[in-house]
């Protein structure tokens, strides 16, 4: 008679588990990725800018993108949603953009989320030396043909490997929403000293 008891309480306990993201989603009024359509989402919690979410996907007749974003701002608040804008998207170009981002590597980043207790990876995780006060964390989650991933950056040696796979995203984003994506999107990465001086090589 205990076993099933054990059971029960092991599979309720699971089931109040938060995804990684949770705070983020609920802090934007979003919910995960459905699982039965194609889907790419980057949530992006920028410094001195408006945390925001770009999402991307297809049903099996239309594919639509939605930008949100909140008024928000660092990593002492997140903010309550305030923008959100959602627009029809062009079959072809959105299976374009998809595939673009497949093949920039989306599905072979490294996830670096802890999903079973629901906690965020800890902080830094590449040195002990690295101070990361003031560094924009990421979310990546994608949804495909039985395929799904959520990956996380914060301070990790390869934060640039999920914006660059997201590249394709951003960019279609800057076409449909030029004004309210200034609010929030990832600046470029600043050029180092040694970066210049192998550019005047």
């Amino acid at each position: 008679m205990l076993a099933p008891l054990n059971l029960h309480a092991r599979a309720a306990a699971e089931a109040e588990v938060s995804p990684p993201h949770s705070f983020d989603l609920r802090s934007m009024q979003a919910e995960p990725l459905a699982e039965n359509r194609r889907a790419y989402r980057l949530i992006w919690h920028a410094w001195h800018k408006k945390p925001g979410i770009l999402t991307l996907w297809c049903d099996p007749k239309s594919c639509s993108a939605e930008l949100r974003h909140t008024d928000g701002f660092g990593t002492y608040r997140q903010g309550t949603l305030t923008g959100l804008y959602t627009l029809r998207v062009e079959r072809t170009k959105a299976l374009e953009v998809m595939a673009a981002i497949d093949a920039g590597g989306l599905w072979t980043l490294d996830p670096q989320v802890r999903g079973k207790d629901g906690a965020r990876v800890g902080l830094p995780e590449d040195s002990k030396d690295a101070l990361c006060l003031h560094a924009p964390h990421y979310f990546i989650e994608a949804k495909d043909s039985g395929r799904s991933l959520l990956a996380y950056r914060n301070c990790q040696s390869n934060y640039m490997d999920g914006l660059t796979a997201m590249a394709p995203l951003i960019s279609l984003f800057d076409e449909l929403f030029p004004v309210p994506l200034a609010l929030i999107k990832p600046d470029p990465p600043k050029e180092t000293e040694k970066s210049k001086a192998g550019d005047q090589k």
